[in-house]
């Protein structure tokens, strides 16, 4: 079940017109590409979910079939958005809260099964003991499902507008898993065409964000993405990886 949300402006609050937030918009109307992107992690996501910086929704509407939502962000402003859309369905709970804080500890009874954390990491100077954090969350036997992007060399200029401290590799990623104590099932390079488009807005030509025409357009390329299934990737824009906690 996906929600109806709404077409925001990049704008639609003035006070809140940061460089983050209008990415999240942006993302928000490349429906092919959510979609195309969740497909990827889908079967890998269970039943009773923690969704780790959900912004203001974008893939939190891919998971409102499942028994137990909890949506957890920082950010005030997206905390507020997404409840007014979704706090009121009886398995979803909305959540201004850092993971890495002892009142994160409440939510081991929970019981979850999945982590889900997308594009958030890089943004993160500890990105070690956040994973560790994700690790204390997740039950035995859970999953952490984690969305990073790749490589070193793309990190350019729209990576410093919005905040990336780093990009990894798959390598990386997983040996940070398994620092944190996670089994590593899956760490693939996602995206080759939006890499090359990465490079050369953010490296050559240095801008501080894609092209919305350029990333509309992309959104009708997407089924491109699906040829990338029969390959094994040496490159990507992002790196899909999959930990799971010994049971």
């Amino acid at each position: 079940m996906t929600i109806p949300f709404a077409r925001v402006a990049d704008t639609d609050d003035p006070n809140h017109a940061t460089p983050g937030y209008k990415s999240l918009v942006r993302l928000q109307r490349l429906k092919r590409y959510n979609t195309c992107l969740w497909q990827q992690l889908a079967p890998f996501v269970g039943d009773r979910v923690i969704e780790a910086g959900s912004g203001i929704g974008n893939f939190t509407s891919f998971l409102l079939d499942r028994s137990r939502v909890i949506a957890v962000d920082l950010d005030p402003y997206y905390v507020s958005r997404l409840q007014q859309r979704i706090g009121h369905l009886p398995n979803v709970q909305v959540l201004q809260l850092d993971l890495n804080a002892k009142e994160a500890e409440s939510l081991v009874h929970e019981k979850l099964d999945t982590v889900i954390c997308m594009n958030v990491l890089e943004h993160l100077e500890d990105d070690r003991g956040t994973l560790e954090s994700f690790y204390r969350l997740l039950a035995p036997g859970g999953r952490l499902v984690l969305v990073v992007p790749a490589h070193a060399a793309l990190h350019g200029a729209i990576d410093r507008h919005i905040g990336h401290f780093r990009r990894y590799t798959k390598t990386e990623v997983t040996r940070k898993l398994e620092q944190a104590g996670f089994q590593t099932e899956s760490a693939v390079y996602f995206n080759g065409l939006g890499a090359i488009g990465w490079f050369v807005n953010s490296i050559l030509l240095r801008r501080k964000e894609v092209p919305g025409v350029q990333a509309y357009l992309f959104d009708w390329l997407v089924p491109l993405l699906s040829l990338e299934k029969q390959f094994t990737m040496p490159f990507g824009l992002s790196v899909i990886s999959v930990g799971r906690k010994p049971k």
